[in-house]
């Protein structure tokens, strides 16, 4: 069983993209599956990120709200932008195996028009021997459009992984 941190290297985000950030958590006294479960659940995902007013799968006869392998699925954005995503990597933790999902989106401004894609990926860590675990996500994309007020991503993903581990403590 590996008890070590794994070494989060991002198979699909690219650093030589546009645009690019990266981060972690480290997350202690829950399970990996636990905040897998909460993750990959669409649903919840306006609780976790404020920019993210609704969200749910492209397929309107899809009961469970969590992500799989080649889901399809949208986010509406304050702003009215709207960004339709595709699962490109979906595998949830397991004993000495971290949890991995990838997905790749395209954003839509208020007028219909492409204004970026990205890439963005997460990992669920194994616990080491005192039950701590990190989870990493990073991002990268390619801009069509400038947008109209510049992002700070490093640090809205920092917060995102806060909120989800945050969240998962609450609603274990």
């Amino acid at each position: 069983m590996i008890t070590s941190k794994i070494k989060f290297t991002p198979e699909y985000a690219r650093d030589n993209d546009v645009f690019y950030a990266d981060g972690g958590v480290e997350v202690e006294n829950l399970t990996p599956e636990l905040v897998w479960r909460n993750l990959t659940n669409v649903s919840i995902w306006p609780r976790l990120d404020k920019s993210i007013v609704d969200a749910g799968f492209e397929d309107v006869g899809q009961s469970d709200p969590h992500l799989y392998d080649k889901a399809q699925f949208y986010l509406d954005l304050a702003g009215e932008q709207k960004v339709r995503a595709n699962v490109i990597y979906c595998v949830g933790p397991k004993d000495d195996r971290a949890g991995k999902l990838a997905y790749e989106a395209t954003v839509f401004g208020n007028d219909g028009q492409e204004l970026y894609t990205y890439v963005a990926e997460f990992v669920v860590g194994v616990p080491d021997k005192n039950g701590v675990f990190d989870v990493m996500a990073a991002i990268s994309g390619k801009l069509k459009k400038n947008p109209s007020e510049p992002k700070n991503l490093g640090d809205e993903l920092l917060v995102d992984l806060q909120n989800l581990a945050d969240w998962s403590r609450r609603h274990h």
